[in-house]
């Protein structure tokens, strides 16, 4: 989870309410950049049943895949100025 738009604070309040909705999210940071303005998920590995769970909560135009079956992540979500449309 990275904070891509600079909003103090953001990357742990969504950490926060995606763990209670259910997901494991193991880290939370800022992007390098705070230039986003949709939110972004990148998938790291393909697990389709929990891909879909998440575009169910963060329904997110934007998808890339950058598979790494190594990763420790499944997917990083990068949150863009779009994020109060995204998640309540």
């Amino acid at each position: 989870m990275l904070n891509g738009c600079g909003k103090k604070g953001l990357a742990r309040e969504i950490r926060n309410l995606l763990i209670h909705k259910g997901f494991d999210v193991l880290s939370f940071d800022n992007a390098q950049k705070f230039l986003y303005k949709k939110t972004v998920i990148i998938i790291r590995k393909m697990d389709y049943d929990k891909f879909n769970l998440l575009r169910k909560e963060v329904p997110v135009k934007k998808v890339y895949q950058q598979i790494n079956e190594q990763s420790i992540y499944d997917f990083t979500i990068i949150i863009g100025k779009d994020y109060k449309m995204l998640f309540n």
